[in-house]
């Protein structure tokens, strides 16, 4: 399993999902501050990944038979 570093970044609900991550709370609350100053009574709100999940399998395809050569009777 591999630890990689966590990161944070700020989120406001009204608006568009989150463009950059922060490497520390600090840089995000300072960020979060910033923003709240620009967006008078917008909230931002500083979140953490503590995890990501990924599939690494292989997605599954399967070929169809072509509707037109299939003949039914």
């Amino acid at each position: 399993m591999s630890h990689d570093q966590s990161f944070f970044v700020v989120w406001n609900p009204f608006a568009g999902p989150p463009t950059f991550r922060h490497p520390t709370y600090d840089d995000a609350r300072r960020e979060a501050v910033r923003l709240a100053g620009l967006n008078r009574g917008q909230e931002f709100i500083v979140l953490e990944a503590r995890a990501i999940a990924k599939l690494r399998e292989p997605v599954e395809v399967r070929e169809l038979r072509d509707a037109e050569e299939y003949i039914p009777f």
